[in-house]
C-alpha cells in the first residue's frame, strides 16, 4: 500500500462522508491512476481479499477507489454504463473485491453482475450504497455477513434497480432476495 498511496495511513481508519470527498480527490485521482497504469494491484488486491486482516490494511485505497467511481457515476451524462468501459470494469473489480472480503451483505454479494446493464445516475445509486454500507459496517466492526440491523438503507436501491429492470433482471430477482421466492414477506 504504501508504494501506491504513501499518504494514506496503512491502518483501518474511518471512510469519509461524501461531503468530504473533494478533499480528497486529488489524492484518490492519483490513485486510480496508479491502478490504471498497474493493472497487477487489481490481482493483488483480489488475493488479499482472501484474508480479511490483509484487506483491510488495504481499506484506505479501496475508499478512494470507490470515491472516484461515485464521483464518475454521479457526473456522467451518458445513457449506459458500458459507455464508460474502464469505470464498468473497475466498478465490477471494486465489488467483487468487497463480496470476495465479505464486506458486502449476502443480499449485495453479486450486485456487480447487473452493472452492465444499468445507466450512469443506477450506477451512482448502487456504489454509494456499496460506500456506505462498508462504511458503516467497517466502522463499527461489525460482522457484515450476519447483520440485519441498517440493511434496507442499503439494499433499497438494488431493489428499485432490480424492479425497474424487471424484463432484463427479473430471473435474477431470487439471487438477490431469496426469501420472497420463499413465500416469506419481502421488508418493503
Amino acid at each position: 500500500m504504501d508504494q501506491v498511496a504513501p499518504s494514506i495511513v496503512p491502518e483501518h481508519v474511518p471512510w469519509p462522508t461524501r461531503e468530504h470527498f473533494k478533499y480528497y480527490m486529488e489524492m484518490n485521482l492519483g490513485i486510480k491512476r496508479q491502478f490504471d497504469e498497474n493493472p497487477i494491484l487489481w490481482s493483488v488486491l483480489q488475493l488479499l481479499a482472501e484474508d480479511s486482516a490483509a484487506i483491510l490494511w488495504c481499506s484506505g485505497l479501496l475508499c478512494s477507489l470507490t470515491c472516484v467511481l461515485i464521483n464518475h457515476w454521479m457526473n456522467m451524462k451518458n445513457k449506459s454504463a458500458q459507455d464508460t468501459p474502464t469505470e464498468l470494469n473497475t466498478s465490477c473489480t471494486t465489488a467483487q473485491i468487497f463480496a470476495k472480503a465479505k464486506w458486502l451483505h449476502p443480499t449485495m454479494m453479486h450486485i456487480s453482475e447487473v452493472f452492465h446493464l444499468l445507466t450512469p445516475p443506477e450506477m451512482f445509486q448502487l456504489m454509494n450504497a456499496i460506500y456506505n454500507h462498508v462504511k458503516f459496517h467497517l466502522g463499527a466492526n461489525q460482522d457484515v455477513a450476519s447483520s440485519e440491523e441498517n440493511l434496507q438503507q442499503y439494499t433499497t436501491a438494488l431493489k428499485t434497480i432490480l424492479r425497474g429492470h424487471v424484463v432484463q433482471l427479473g430471473a435474477l430477482f431470487a439471487r438477490y432476495y431469496p426469501r420472497a421466492t420463499e413465500g416469506k414477506p419481502l421488508p418493503s
